[in-house]
């Protein structure tokens, strides 16, 4: 009898102690990593343990070694070291920059290594979304009743986006993040002022929080003079072409265009922005050059001023 209860003595402090090892040895983190978060592996975490963030956009992630008192890390992304331009790049501090645009698949990993034990590695996922677009510009201003096609230009601009025409996404083609092109068409009951704005599609499906406008029912009241309407030069010769626009208040810009070229070339000749024409250095096949000034409020609005080169020797 009294053997039989120190027996059961000896094994019920065996339980205990072994009780108590197993529990010390899972609270000090001896390879057990309960109820621990993504973030956290073989002794490194980091944080933020999960994020959303758009393209372009920045965002700080710091990491933590266990068990060790150098904290330095290497960070990389989608195991590049630093990261690049596709994926985002992060910093020796940590510092995560989002690509430009949203890679495919849209979710990358930020991950952390130990300087003084590679073995010791986490990582954190980012989901990035598109951008917030910024439409700063549309040409053209004035728009007829019927077909029309405009221009808008700003940044931020994602595969897929389109321009919204008072609320009625256009036939959209993006030309690049800063310009994109769309067609239209109005009716009677818009004539007015209309709104155009620009949405980004899915992941974060965004429109811009700006808007430009436009007037639906004003084109064909503009007027363009080339000024003056014909000048003679010689080849080498610059000279300075004004213009008188009518019609669309202060948006007087104009574009201009050599024999139907923007801006020229160095066979018939280059115009600035500005109007200024620069003669091209030899005589091209024909001596008559058509440059014209086209309005950006009313693309339909234009005049035409001729040049006539000369090969005359200076003395």
């Amino acid at each position: 009898m009294l053997g039989s209860k120190q027996s059961s003595r000896v094994k019920f402090t065996g339980i205990v102690v072994l009780s108590f090892a197993i529990c010390l040895w899972s609270g000090c983190g001896g390879g057990m990593n309960v109820g621990a978060s993504g973030a956290t592996s073989n002794g490194v975490k980091i944080t933020p343990t999960g994020s959303t963030i758009r393209a372009g956009a920045t965002i700080q992630f710091a990491a933590a070694v266990t068990g060790n008192t150098n904290q330095t890390v290497g960070w990389s992304v989608n195991g590049v070291a630093s990261g690049n331009a596709t994926v985002g790049t992060i910093d020796s501090k940590g510092m995560y920059h989002a690509p430009l645009s949203v890679p495919a698949p849209n979710m990358v990993q930020v991950q952390a290594v130990s300087v003084a034990d590679k073995t010791l590695t986490a990582s954190s996922p980012v989901t990035l979304e598109n951008p917030v677009p910024v439409p700063q510009s549309v040409s053209p201003t004035l728009l007829p009743v019927g077909n029309f096609s405009l221009s808008v230009g700003g940044s931020n601009f994602a595969p897929g986006a389109k321009v919204i025409f008072g609320g009625t996404a256009l036939a959209t083609t993006v030309v690049s993040r800063t310009q994109l092109t769309a067609t239209g068409t109005t009716t009677q009951a818009q004539k007015g002022t209309v709104k155009i704005s620009v949405e980004n599609p899915d992941p974060g499906k965004v429109s811009s929080t700006a808007s430009l406008n436009v007037q639906v029912g004003a084109a064909g009241q503009v007027t363009v003079s080339v000024v003056p309407d014909t000048v003679q030069l010689n080849l080498g010769d610059t000279f300075g072409f004004k213009t008188a626009v009518n019609g669309v208040g202060g948006s007087t810009a104009v574009k201009w265009t050599v024999n139907g070229i923007a801006g020229g070339n160095a066979t018939v000749g280059t115009i600035t922005a500005g109007g200024v024409y620069t003669a091209p250095a030899t005589l091209p096949s024909s001596n008559t050059i058509q440059v014209s000034a086209t309005s950006l409020a009313d693309t339909t609005a234009s005049s035409t001023g001729t040049i006539t080169l000369s090969n005359l020797c200076r003395w």
